[in-house]
């Protein structure tokens, strides 16, 4: 129940961008590819506003292994009608450098020309470890820039307008839903919207026509879980993890992570609606405003505290049974979920 990161300010990164012109290295990474690509678009055409990217760019896939002959061949190479050159390294595993790479590399680093920009494009689920001295050189002679989800307000405003383009209208509150159901990073909305969009029969977009053609993330799901379990509808809840489960890239650990933090979301809202602390209170501390609050107040309503917090207690257990037992974690996700659904609710 740990309150919500600070909102992206893409803004400010472009602002900075064009107030102080380009730089000699960026490293760029997160898991808003959305924005980072905008941003990377930026770069281009401030270092090539006449067209000559064609000779002046060079894209270094480094597939893991780290070319430093490569990089230092390309930084060297001086630009051909051009002002400038732009070298692209694109997912490199930065975190993993030999010592011998690492000096060759920081030698390029704290010398690079005048004429280029040398940027470290990283896969989405990168994260630099600033403990390696190649991530504290890159910081040191460049700039590091995080990608990650916008702000509520900005988030909305950018889906109405992409709706748009397609003549179709959605209000704030289908819109939420859409972030709710598909996640709130850009490069997964915008596919989901041209689905939605394309499905649509009429000029304005429905929760019925999202759930209709939207991928739903796994945290959509659990949520879903609860909500039928709060119901009583348990074989509606058992399909929906059966679906997850069948899924490759949902690994049981993470489900199990997910549902744990939903219960806790659940009883924290819970006590907030005993308390009379309000929807404020539940936004802040599980981290669900707006249209998800009031969900989220609603469905704890279903249950009873003491069975909330027996929940709490048996997921601690299925994640010990996970960690130090030879079960299928499958298993033991399927028994945790019998296990709430047979327990008291109201």
């Amino acid at each position: 129940m740990a309150k919500d990161k600070t909102p992206f300010q893409y803004g400010d990164v472009e602002k900075k961008l064009k107030e102080n012109g380009l730089g000699r290295l960026y490293l760029l990474w997160g898991e808003e590819d959305y924005l980072k690509e905008q941003y990377i678009e930026s770069i281009m055409k401030m270092a090539f506003p006449n067209g000559e990217r064609e000779f002046n760019y060079h894209l270094i896939d480094s597939g893991k292994e780290l070319d430093i002959d490569a990089i230092s061949s390309a930084v060297d190479a001086m630009p051909f009608m051009s002002d400038h050159s732009v070298v692209m390294v694109r997912d490199a595993d930065l975190n993993n450098v030999i010592e011998t790479d690492y000096e060759k590399l920081n030698s390029v680093l704290c010398d690079l020309p005048d004429y280029c920009t040398l940027i470290f494009n990283q896969h989405p689920e990168f994260t630099p470890d600033n403990r390696l001295k190649t991530i504290r050189s890159i910081k040191k002679n460049g700039e590091e820039i995080q990608f990650y989800a916008s702000g509520h307000d900005k988030l909305i405003k950018w889906i109405q307008m992409h709706f748009k383009a397609h003549d179709k209208i959605i209000s704030g509150k289908t819109a939420e839903y859409l972030i709710f159901n598909s996640g709130d990073l850009m490069n997964r909305l915008l596919p989901e919207i041209e689905k939605v969009a394309a499905y649509s029969s009429k000029d304005e977009i429905t929760t019925q026509d999202i759930d209709a053609v939207a991928t739903r993330i796994p945290e959509a799901s659990v949520f879903l879980i609860t909500d039928y379990i709060s119901e009583r509808k348990n074989n509606e809840a058992a399909a929906v993890l059966s679906d997850l489960l069948a899924s490759k890239e949902n690994d049981p650990i993470k489900l199990l992570a997910l549902i744990g933090n939903q219960i806790r979301r659940l009883y924290g809202a819970k006590l907030a609606v005993e308390h009379r602390l309000g929807k404020a209170y539940v936004e802040e501390v599980c981290g669900a405003r707006g249209w998800i609050g009031e969900r989220l107040m609603k469905s704890s309503a279903r249950f009873r505290l003491d069975a909330l917090r027996h929940y709490v207690s048996l997921c601690a257990e299925a994640d010990y049974k996970m960690k130090s037992t030879s079960i299928d974690d499958r298993e033991i996700l399927m028994e945790l979920l019998m296990q709430i659904c047979s327990g008291e609710i109201v």
